[in-house]
């Protein structure tokens, strides 16, 4: 199954929290982008520096912290008729298992309130790796995001030259 299409299907079962591994974050962020369109999904994305932001413009006034761009993010999925992928760039280094606990429970209550309240929201989490604290274990679905294979290259490389 191609990456794209296995994001996707995730996105559609409402699984609450994916993780992406890679170090490509911008290429990560593009095709998550492009996925949110097909889906009709607004695309909120969070990082340390700039907090939530929508299509590159930070809309979540105080949101640099994971806490409370989580409660941003949980306001946002509670709107009616609200379809949303929230994604998170730094926020592997907030859920290790010797980091305040205060953001892993955030984050899963989060998910539970995604499952339990129906919200047509997912969270996703880039980050270059990403160790699995216990308590969020049952919450997770990791995808691995390699590198680009020759034929994607191929194809990029094709796409460049014929646009010029």
């Amino acid at each position: 199954m191609n990456r794209t299409k296995q994001i996707t299907d995730y996105l559609k079962a409402r699984y609450a929290i994916l993780v992406i591994e890679t170090f490509e974050e911008e290429r990560a962020l593009n095709e998550i982008s492009e996925i949110a369109k097909a889906l009709s999904h607004r695309l909120f994305v969070w990082n340390s520096t700039l907090g939530v932001q929508i299509n590159g413009v930070v809309v979540g006034d105080k949101t640099f912290d994971l806490k409370m761009a989580l409660d941003f993010c949980e306001e946002k999925a509670k709107e009616d008729g609200s379809k949303n992928i929230f994604v998170f760039c730094d926020a592997h280094n907030y859920l290790t298992s010797s980091s305040n606990p205060v953001y892993r429970r955030r984050l899963r209550d989060l998910a539970i309130n995604i499952r339990s309240r129906g919200y047509r929201s997912n969270c996703i989490i880039v980050a270059p790796s990403f160790e699995v604290a216990n308590d969020l274990q049952k919450e997770i679905t990791l995808i691995d995001f390699p590198l680009p294979s020759r034929d994607e290259v191929k194809y990029q490389i094709n796409n460049f030259v014929n646009s010029w």
